[in-house]
Formats: structure tokens, C-alpha cells, sequence
């Protein structure tokens, strides 16, 4: 029996050390490991979070594009609208002096204009009243008296 339990406690002592080298090799084994992919791990963290943020990033970016070009799409729909307008606007500006040549020239709308003050004037002098004035010359009884209000102001 005394042979039994010294057999039993060297196994026991050669089991305890085998543990403590093993376990010992393990541990570190495990210490160094996990203090390397403690790192890795944080910037595979950090990575993820940039490529999510770029993500979204992107996806905004493409939304302003879409934005803009349709911005563009819609000055280049004023653009041409402005520049068929500045075509009829040449054209009528190339219209305009054959018409100043056929139609009434601008001295002699001044005449009638004229005329018409020379006989609200004569009218009003012979003792018509202003409303009288207006129904014979069919003006409006306000242009008669602007009319004769020049009159008083040239004096």
C-alpha cells in the first residue's frame, strides 16, 4: 500500500506540473492572442463604422446629384423658354420701325392731342361746365379736368 500511494502522489505531482507548464503555455498563449486581436478587433470596429458613415455619405451624395441635375434640368427648360422670347421680342423689335413707317407717327398723336386740348379749352372758355365738356368731346369728365389742370399750371 505504500507503494500505491507514492505511485499515487508522483502522478499527482507529475500531473500538477504537466498543468502548470501546459496551462501556463496556454495562458500566455492566451494573453498574447487576445492583447493582438484586441487591436484588430477595435479597428475592424472602428472600419465598420467608417464604412457605414461612407455609406451613408454616398447615399446623400447621390440624392443632392439627382437634386442638382434636376435643378439643371429645369434652368435649361427657362433657358430656352427666355431665349424663345428674346427671338420674338427681335422679331417685333425688327417689325417695329416698317411699322412706325406705315402706321401714325408719334407727331401726329401729339397733334390730335393738341387738337383735343384746343377744344377743351375753348369749350370751357365759352362757359361750358367740365361734365358738358366731357359729353360733347365724349372724354371722360376726370381728363377734362386734367386737361384744364395742365392749363392752370402753364400759367
Amino acid at each position: 500500500m505504500d507503494y500505491f500511494l507514492l505511485s499515487a502522489g508522483l502522478i499527482l505531482t507529475l500531473a500538477a506540473a504537466l498543468l502548470l507548464i501546459f496551462g501556463q503555455k496556454n495562458s500566455f498563449a492566451g494573453v498574447l492572442q487576445e492583447k493582438i486581436n484586441r487591436p484588430v478587433q477595435h479597428d475592424i470596429i472602428a472600419l465598420a463604422g467608417l464604412l457605414e458613415t461612407l455609406k451613408v455619405s454616398l447615399t446623400e451624395m447621390d440624392e443632392k446629384i439627382q437634386m442638382l441635375q434636376y435643378l439643371l434640368n429645369q434652368q435649361k427648360k427657362q433657358q430656352e423658354i427666355i431665349d424663345l422670347r428674346l427671338q420674338q421680342l427681335e422679331e417685333l423689335l425688327q417689325l417695329q420701325p416698317q411699322a412706325e413707317t406705315t402706321g401714325p407717327t408719334r407727331w401726329g398723336n401729339e397733334k390730335k392731342l393738341n387738337n383735343r386740348r384746343q377744344q377743351v379749352y375753348q369749350l370751357f372758355d365759352q362757359g361750358l361746365s367740365v361734365p358738358e365738356v366731357a359729353s360733347r368731346l365724349q372724354l371722360g369728365r376726370g381728363e377734362v379736368e386734367l386737361i384744364l389742370g395742365w392749363r392752370k399750371a402753364k400759367a
